[in-house]
């Protein structure tokens, strides 16, 4: 598979991920987040598990435990997410989280000891504008708990990308994705056990989101997401978190009749913004570099 190729996966990865927001939010409503984490993987993985059977001897030791590792940076930032979710709407979950694009680029430069470039910083100074705009109730700052829990969601978030990046590169991204799914409801279920009363959904609808949320978001877009980023970077990942937020703030405001504070538009804009600049800034860099070789070139002719 060639990057461009990599590139179109990973966005649609992305974008049936995002789909887990709405649905999730539905699940919420009969179940607990730790139970419905652990119903949900636990089932993909299964499903995943009769589907790749033959692949299964494959897996190598060091794929377990690399698969084990992102497992557990999933299962954390999962848990942030929807205890977020519970108090704050599916779109204003979306968007907070996904600010893990600025953060990728600032841990790979703490993780490689590079300095960040200036457009990393420059995004990262936008996007925290509009997490703070985003943020704005009856024009006073004010972060609530679900709010904070959606923060943390997107610092592991851009830790799991980061740790994807390497772990693709060096092993079956398949396995790994069947894998890092099995762990995070293996995480999950004792979690469950020990901090919630675990419980079976009662309704249909509920079932039916279930059934979603494992089929499409977790055999599909969970499974997905190492596969195409073998063939990609850890900043074009981050980059396409963009397309999450979008698609759960539209599927909200239309399902789910959601809405966001004029302040909060401003603010998506700016974390869109944000996500723009870090990718724009080093591609007018290159334009103009490109452009001055073309300049010295033609000069010496």
């Amino acid at each position: 598979m060639n990057q461009k190729k990599g590139t179109l996966l990973l966005a649609l990865a992305i974008s049936l991920r995002s789909v887990s927001y709405l649905f999730s939010k539905s699940g919420l409503e009969e179940m607990q987040p730790l139970s419905l984490l652990a119903i949900r993987f636990l089932m993909g993985f299964s499903i995943l598990l009769v589907i790749f059977h033959k692949q299964i001897p494959k897996i190598r030791k060091t794929t377990f435990f690399k698969g084990a590792a992102l497992g557990a940076v999933f299962f954390i930032c999962m848990a942030f997410e929807l205890y977020g979710l519970r108090v704050t709407s599916s779109s204003e979950t979306a968007f907070l989280e996904n600010t893990a694009i600025v953060f990728v680029p600032l841990f790979a430069a703490i993780v490689y000891r590079k300095r960040p470039k200036a457009s990393s910083l420059v995004s990262a100074l936008i996007a925290l504008t509009g997490v703070g705009l985003l943020t704005l109730k009856g024009g006073h700052l004010h972060f609530s708990a679900g709010e904070l829990l959606c923060v943390g969601a997107a610092l592991s978030y851009a830790a799991v990308i980061l740790m994807m990046d390497s772990f693709s590169k060096e092993e079956d991204p398949l396995l790994l994705g069947i894998l890092q799914n099995g762990f995070i409801g293996l995480f999950a279920l004792p979690a469950a056990f020990l901090f919630e009363s675990p419980a079976l959904p009662k309704s249909g609808s509920t079932w039916g989101s279930l059934m979603v949320l494992v089929i499409v978001c977790t055999v599909i877009g969970f499974t997905l997401q190492p596969i195409a980023q073998k063939d990609t970077t850890a900043e074009q990942a981050g980059l396409l978190c963009a397309l999450n937020p979008l698609v759960a703030m539209v599927l909200g405001i239309t399902i789910l009749h959601e809405r966001l504070e004029p302040s909060g538009v401003i603010g998506v804009a700016c974390i869109i913004g944000s996500i723009l600049t870090a990718e724009l800034l080093p591609m007018v860099k290159k334009m103009r570099k490109r452009h001055t070789e073309i300049v010295l070139e033609a000069g010496r002719i």
